[in-house]
């Protein structure tokens, strides 16, 4: 009797049956360790948790440019703005920048205001950044982390952008990258 008729005569698998066996045993295991990896995750609930609310007035805030000059949030009321929290060392920022300068160049004549502020990083990184990207939207400098405050807007997780109608009204957040998609859903709650 052949080494193979004997192995499949008493259930037993051969050497290349075996391995095949043991690697599909440990693949399974692995599925099973990620599903329950995923399971316990914290939530992927796309409802932005903390920071001014939508329907409430936005904050108020004066920071400096890249050149030192000051700018105020209320120097372009009626304006629909979006504010987008970032920091160059953030790879979704910086996946997004191209889209939001995208999208200011097509909205820019319509008004829109797109407001970028830097969180905590020095002034060279973000002149950097500008060159790099060439982003032509207002780039601001938060050094002092000024708004990692549950009752401002609270960008502990970057990136994080708000949406603010003409009057001043935060009608939208996000907090994670924007896709094209949402960006356009989000500024039409502010261009009216």
């Amino acid at each position: 009797m052949s080494t193979e008729i004997q192995t499949r005569k008493h259930g037993l698998l051969p050497t290349s049956g075996r391995a095949l066996f043991f690697s599909g045993l440990a693949i399974l295991i692995l599925l099973v360790g990620v599903f329950a990896w995923l399971l316990f995750q914290p939530s992927s609930d796309p409802t932005p948790v903390g920071g001014v609310g939508v329907g409430q007035p936005a904050p108020n805030f004066t920071l400096n440019d890249a050149t030192g000059k000051q700018v105020s949030l209320s120097s372009f009321r009626g304006h629909p703005v979006i504010i987008n929290f970032w920091a160059t060392y953030c790879a979704p920022c910086r996946s997004e920048t191209p889209l939001l300068q995208q999208f200011y160049q097509g909205h820019q004549s319509d008004g829109l205001v797109i407001v970028g502020v830097n969180e905590g990083e020095p002034v060279s990184n973000m002149t950097q950044y500008i060159q790099e990207y060439n982003v032509t939207y207002v780039i601001l400098s938060d050094r002092t982390l000024q708004f990692n405050d549950n009752a401002s807007y609270y960008p502990k997780l970057l990136p994080r952008t708000y949406f603010i109608d003409a009057q001043g009204i935060v009608r939208a957040k996000s907090d994670g990258v924007l896709s094209p998609q949402s960006l356009q859903a989000d500024y039409q709650k502010i261009s009216g």
